[in-house]
């Protein structure tokens, strides 16, 4: 059984149905108008608004997009017809580098071979698994907030929560509804740089002052901000030597 919605064009869902035996529906009591039909299931199929334009990781497009049906009064639209396809799926552990222990929470994100970011899978007990995935090529990267070091798909860090194109990374590809596991993350417990501002001679907080911290080729890699006491920290560093300096528009000098 598949759910089918007939829309209007301000994507208002009006009226539903499901299909019977044979995969056939009808959505009566439609006034004439203009209107758009998507499909809902939970069979694992991709579901589709029409005509052809695949819900990808399960989430459609504004239902205006699709293919408008043109309905009369007392008249019947037919032949609107629609053809899913079973989704495909990857999963995979999301677990600390060092001794293999499974990362509690935080989220797998996946990207489309463009680069467009396409929607998200939760961490549970160290796995991960998304459904709905139409063939094509993928890219994942983690998102965490207990203090790893992000990575895009395979083994590319984010330093600092900056992750580099995703496109850069390893490429999953996944067939008509063909199940892609063992695309698993190993993180690494990323370092932390922490410390204070204040005015010289007083000590008083300096708050609002930003501080940036460099690569030993000179280059950004991530910045926080003071607190009202002063104070500033940045988590989820690689290992590696790093500079800091200070920005401020209190008329100190940096």
């Amino acid at each position: 059984t598949i759910s089918v919605f007939a829309y209007d064009a301000s994507n208002t869902q009006l009226r539903g149905t499901t299909t019977d035996a044979k995969g056939s529906y009808k959505i009566e009591g439609l006034p004439k108008g203009t209107y758009y039909v998507k499909t809902y299931n939970s069979q694992g199929y991709v579901d589709e608004l029409f005509d052809d334009i695949p819900c990808r990781l399960g989430s459609c497009p504004a239902a205006s997009t699709g293919r408008g049906v043109d309905v009369e009064e007392w008249a019947t639209a037919d032949d609107i017809d629609i053809g899913l396809v079973k989704g495909g799926t990857i999963s995979g552990s999301v677990t600390n580098a060092a001794n293999g222990a499974p990362i509690p929470s935080g989220w797998v994100y996946f990207y489309s071979s463009a680069g467009s970011f396409l929607g998200s899978a939760s961490i549970a007990a160290g796995a991960y698994t998304r459904p709905l995935l139409t063939a094509g090529t993928y890219y994942l990267k983690t998102n965490n907030g207990l203090g790893y070091v992000d990575e895009v798909y395979d083994d590319v860090p984010c330093t600092a929560g900056l992750c580099p194109q995703v496109t850069t990374g390893t490429p999953v590809v996944v067939g008509t509804g063909a199940t892609v596991s063992g695309i698993d993350f190993g993180l690494t417990l990323g370092g932390t740089i922490n410390g204070s501002v204040q005015a010289a001679g007083s000590g008083s907080p300096l708050a609002g002052v930003t501080v940036y911290i460099g690569n030993a080729a000179g280059a950004i890699v991530a910045n926080a901000t003071t607190d009202a006491a002063g104070n500033y920290t940045k988590t989820s560093l690689p290992a590696a030597t790093y500079y800091v300096k200070t920005f401020n528009q209190l008329g100190y000098i940096d």
